[in-house]
C-alpha cells in the first residue's frame, strides 16, 4: 500500500527502496531531470526561486522536471502519482 495523504509516503520497505532507487536513476540520467536544490537525504527538492511556487504554471514547469510513477493496482487499474501530487 501506498499512502500518499502528504509529501511524505509510506510503503513496505522493498516499495520504498524500489520507488527511491527509480527516483535517483531519473534524476541522474539528464542535468535536467530534478530541477531545483536538494535540501537533504530525504529527496526533498525546492525550486531554486521560492517564488516559482506562487506562479502556477511555473510551478507546473518545475514539477514536470520530476518522474511520474506508475502503479498496477488490482483489477489492472494503473495509478499514475504525478509529481505535482507528491511535491505538495
Amino acid at each position: 500500500m501506498v499512502y500518499s495523504g502528504t509529501t511524505m509516503f509510506y510503503a513496505d520497505n522493498d516499495i520504498h527502496e524500489t520507488i527511491l532507487l527509480h527516483f535517483d536513476e531519473f534524476c541522474d540520467a539528464n542535468e535536467n531531470n530534478c530541477a531545483g536544490i536538494k535540501r537533504d537525504v530525504y529527496n526533498c527538492f525546492v525550486p531554486e526561486d521560492a517564488e516559482l511556487l506562487k506562479e502556477e504554471s511555473a510551478f507546473a514547469e518545475w514539477t514536470s522536471t520530476f518522474p511520474i510513477f506508475e502503479f498496477e493496482m488490482d483489477n489492472n487499474y494503473i495509478y499514475n502519482w504525478r509529481p505535482e501530487m507528491y511535491l505538495t
